[in-house]
């Protein structure tokens, strides 16, 4: 989709998320809702496979609790996007 309609540079389209995940955003209630949720669905899910969560919960649930009302930052998401970028930009990594 991005190669065909796109006009910007991938790098450059991820920018707006690096900075969500940099500086944060609010947490609207509803998301909080969604998390919460999951949160159950994934503690279901580890107690019958084991699989690792952490960062996950670090993410989401940092104090223990989804960050309803609170800015939710993710430092780990802003490396990720920050290297693929540098990735792309480098011509290393190509997205087809």
């Amino acid at each position: 989709m991005h190669e065909r309609f796109d006009k910007f540079s991938m790098s450059d389209v991820l920018v707006p998320t690096v900075n969500y995940a940099c500086d944060g955003h609010p947490v609207a209630p509803v998301i909080d809702s969604y998390v919460e949720t999951n949160l159950r669905r994934f503690e279901s899910a580890i107690a019958e496979a084991p699989f690792d969560f952490a960062n996950a919960r670090a993410a989401w649930f940092a104090e223990g609790r989804p960050p309803a009302g609170e800015f939710n930052r993710n430092p780990d998401l802003v490396t990720t996007l920050e290297t693929i970028g540098r990735y792309l930009r480098s011509g290393a990594l190509k997205l087809h």
